[in-house]
Parts: structure tokens; C-alpha cells; sequence
């Protein structure tokens, strides 16, 4: 298991903080505005973390409740139902499409920020802050 070592007001595995600081420092970002930056973005996003382990949590006890009700192997028509019905499986999302033009070249540079409207709604495990429990 990794040491944590205080960053902002987050506790972070010892090789992430290795590998973000000289890669901050080597694109020339100030590492106590890089992890308050980190520690924004990862309270923004506890909250949806924490519904989100909640869902995984209550379909896993859905799913384990049919399987004892149901030993063996199952029927795969009905056991898709199942699925489907507690929302485990989802119809496929409508087509789409994805435009890979370059972006010109003084854009092609990586960002050191995302937009909040364009973040990922979800975060990584190597990084623990204080939430409310979920559990």
C-alpha cells in the first residue's frame, strides 16, 4: 500500500506526487497553485463520486440477491431482463459522430485546465479527500 503525504488539503499517494510535481515543474506550473487546482476539481466532483459508488453498491446488491434466489446458471434472456429492469443494462445510446480535424498548431498544446462543464465525472483513486459517508 502507498504512503499519502498532505497536498492542498488532500492526502496522495507518494508516486503520484513524484510523477505530478516534475511534470508540473517541467511545464513550468506553480505546484501550490497545480494542487489547489487538483483539490478543486476533486471536492467539485465527490459528491457524484459518492452517488456513484452508491448506484455500483445497490446494483451489486440486486444482483447478488438474484443469483442466490436463482442458483445455477441462468436463463440469458431472463437474466438480461433482469439486468435491464434494475437499470443495470441501458438501451444503446443514439449514433454519433466524432471529428478528428488536427486543430491547428497553436492549439494543439495540452490545456492545464478543463473547462467545468467538459470534466470528467469521475475521479481516481489515487487521491483521498474528507465527504460525507455514502455507506
Amino acid at each position: 500500500m502507498s504512503n499519502y503525504a498532505s497536498r492542498a488539503d488532500l492526502q496522495v499517494a507518494l508516486p503520484i506526487i513524484e510523477f505530478a510535481e516534475q511534470t508540473a515543474e517541467r511545464h513550468g506550473f506553480g505546484l501550490e497553485q497545480f494542487w489547489a487546482g487538483v483539490s478543486a476539481i476533486v471536492h467539485d466532483l465527490a459528491p457524484k463520486n459518492a452517488e456513484l459508488l452508491a448506484e455500483r453498491d445497490r446494483l451489486q446488491q440486486q444482483i447478488d440477491d438474484w443469483h442466490r434466489e436463482h442458483p445455477g446458471k441462468p436463463d440469458a434472456r431472463t437474466y438480461r431482463e433482469f439486468l435491464e429492469r434494475i437499470g443495470y443494462l441501458r438501451p444503446e445510446p443514439a449514433g454519433f459522430s466524432i471529428d478528428t480535424t488536427p486543430l491547428p498548431a497553436s492549439r494543439s498544446t495540452p490545456r492545464a485546465s478543463t473547462p467545468r462543464s467538459r470534466r470528467s465525472p469521475a475521479l481516481s483513486s489515487w487521491c483521498r479527500c474528507s465527504m460525507p459517508a455514502s455507506r
